[in-house]
């Protein structure tokens, strides 16, 4: 397939050092720019990386989904998300509370 609609990558930056992990998924960046749906499991991105993203499938143990959905500019609605749904706007760790329900 010269010119696919969609484009899955799993691990694209797995064993590379940030340098090279970060031209690479510039390079994801630009397939996606040209009009390229790309899906991408990923592990532990830095947060340059992690910032790229348009929206995230972010899923607990055995597959359960936790948040599905766009990112927002600085992740913005994805730390909505935690704040709110997950402590129930009381101020508590996210963190820690997400690290309990997920294990």
């Amino acid at each position: 397939m010269a010119n696919p609609a969609v484009v899955f990558l799993d691990e694209p930056t797995s064993g590379l050092d940030a340098r090279s992990a970060r031209a690479v998924m510039a390079a994801v960046r630009n397939v996606a720019s040209n009009g390229r749906v790309v899906v991408v499991t990923i592990h532990q991105p830095s947060i340059e990386i992690f910032e790229e993203f348009d929206a995230l499938v972010l899923l607990a143990k055995g597959g359960r989904p936790i948040f599905l959905g766009p990112l927002g500019e600085r992740s913005q609605h994805l730390v909505a998300y935690f704040e709110v749904r997950w402590t129930g706007g009381t101020g508590a760790s996210a963190a820690v509370w997400g690290w309990r329900k997920c294990r």
